[in-house]
């Protein structure tokens, strides 16, 4: 009488680990999706009812990106001898051209400004109605 043992095959093993991992990354964006939709009910919850989101996210947008494109046209290096000159990172990391040209927001930044302001103006108080 023999006896035989059943090991598992290579491929077996990769697809039963292969879905293990992907069970564990569902399970991570399920809790990451659920905690980031927790954050923005309670940022709604505390946002004015006057507030428009879509100008206060382009805003917010601008914020980070005028300040990033700066940075990329314009900045510091040292040389050998410790002499501070003024050099484009560009230079140095010329695969980021594509993302200047994508961060050229002051237009938007100057134009969210302006309605975000208009529409503080408009909501003063002790304001007269003209005409």
């Amino acid at each position: 009488m023999s006896t035989t043992t059943s090991t598992p095959s290579a491929a077996s093993t990769t697809t039963t680990a292969t879905t293990a991992t992907t069970a564990k990354n569902a399970s991570t964006v399920r809790k990451t999706m659920t905690r980031l939709r927790r954050t923005a009910e309670g940022i709604d919850r505390q946002t004015p009812a006057h507030r428009d989101r879509a100008i206060d996210g382009l805003r917010a947008l601008a914020l980070l990106t005028v300040p990033t494109g700066h940075w990329l046209l314009g900045g510091f290096t040292l040389d050998s001898d410790g002499g501070l000159h003024n050099a484009s990172p560009l230079s140095a990391f010329g695969g980021l051209a594509p993302a200047s040209w994508v961060l050229q927001m002051l237009g938007i930044f100057f134009l969210v400004g302006g309605y975000a302001s208009a529409l503080s103006f408009r909501r003063r108080p002790g304001r007269r109605a003209r005409g």
